[in-house]
């Protein structure tokens, strides 16, 4: 059985559609912890979270409804947890605000668990998840594949919470930490520094750039575009469209999902073509439905 680690925070969601429509829910890495659960049977899953007083309970009751998931990795923290209330607008942007603070993962809050790990996944769905020192650390001692999405850490907070889009002078020490990266197009474009957005050839181009900091392989989301990857050694960029099974009913993780089937992929030794495939899958099968509970109805990854 595979044993997957995820560190990312657990957030309560508040999620407002272009049309006002509200629904609240627990979010966050959520998303990448039970579709691990749903898209690989055999896995057993280890989060790696630290969780506001306010919310431990709930976070704990609900994750213990999963026999393959362990709760050994989940840590109380005596302030708020995280709340976020995302505003889509019909451009598909969004306006993203936080409130609540966490401690980040010590070392100590890894060390033990990390030994009986296949591989991480690092999902900064805040950004203040841990430290670079921590990473580090994890990256001398871990021997399997780290599996990162860039995400929040490339947003910085206003007084009110509000967040936006920055560029961490640290930035490529962080990327150096991963064998499997993960972007979406508009934090590609940040990183770059373009003004713009960048084309399908431009990305696939950038990504090359990123295999030079250490990654083996780079994957760009591109929403209803789909995603491409590139790996080390490889000419060209893989691109591969979005999945059609359905119209969208909420974008709200279907990120998340994605960087789970990267990392079950990974773990499989499956070829990257492959693998982008079926993430791209998994994420629209995502998109579909609302809530990280719905991720139940997910297809098993086939990676054949």
């Amino acid at each position: 059985m595979c044993r997957f680690g995820v560190i990312g925070s657990v957030n309560q969601d508040t999620i407002v559609s272009p049309e006002g429509r509200t629904h609240c829910d627990l979010g966050g890495s959520l998303y990448t912890i039970l579709a691990l659960v749903h898209l690989v049977p055999e896995a057993s899953v280890v989060p790696m979270v630290r969780i506001g007083a306010d919310a431990f309970a709930a976070v704990q009751a609900l994750l213990g409804r999963y026999p393959r998931v362990s709760l050994a990795g989940l840590r109380q923290d005596d302030g708020p947890n995280y709340a976020c209330r995302l505003q889509y607008e019909a451009s598909g942007s969004k306006r993203e605000t936080l409130t609540g603070r966490v401690s980040p993962l010590a070392w100590e809050d890894l060390r033990e668990g990390l030994v009986t790990l296949d591989a991480l996944l690092v999902n900064f769905i805040t950004g203040f998840e841990l430290e670079l020192e921590v990473l580090r650390r994890a990256r001398r001692h871990f021997r399997g594949p780290i599996v990162m999405d860039l995400h929040s850490l490339l947003l910085t907070s206003e007084p009110d919470g509000a967040r936006i889009p920055a560029v961490p002078p640290d930035w490529p020490q962080w990327v150096a930490g991963a064998d499997a990266l993960q972007m979406n197009e508009s934090e590609a474009s940040l990183l770059a520094g373009s003004g713009r957005r960048l084309s399908c050839s431009e990305l696939g181009a950038f990504a090359r750039e990123l295999l030079r900091l250490g990654p083996r392989w780079v994957a760009i989301t591109r929403g209803a575009a789909g995603a491409l990857a590139v790996a080390a050694g490889a000419d060209q960029p893989i691109v591969t469209p979005a999945f059609g099974g359905g119209p969208a009913t909420d974008p709200t993780g279907c990120g998340d999902v994605f960087l789970a089937a990267l990392a079950a992929g990974m773990v499989a030794g499956a070829p990257l073509e492959v693998v982008l495939r079926a993430a791209c899958r998994a994420a629209g099968e995502a998109s579909q439905w609302r809530g990280p509970a719905a991720l139940a109805q997910l297809s098993p990854l086939a990676l054949g």
